[in-house]
């Protein structure tokens, strides 16, 4: 029996650098953003309805940003392993 073995497992869910870039840079421009609308909101805080709908519709442009980051990064990361995967064929 082995003892003291340090194990060099490869988790499954790893990523690659390029996804872990795309991801840091996609996140900080949303996080950026999504600290604009909270700093704007709640500046303006006894606001009538339609700023109300305006500043949900800055939230959607938010969560639609995010969406979309979650897409591409997922399907980077698809392109990099499948690229990987035929060099080691």
């Amino acid at each position: 029996m082995r003892k003291n073995c340090i194990s060099s497992k490869k988790s499954q869910f790893s990523l690659s650098p390029l996804t872990q870039g795309l991801l840091a840079v996609g996140l900080g421009a949303i996080f950026s953003a999504l600290f604009f609308t909270v700093v704007t909101v709640t500046d303006a805080a006894p606001f009538p309805l339609s700023r109300a709908a305006y500043f949900g519709g800055m939230v959607e442009h938010v969560l639609a940003a995010l969406a979309l980051l979650t897409a591409g990064s997922f399907l980077v990361e698809r392109v990099v392993r499948s690229l990987h995967s035929d060099k080691e064929k």
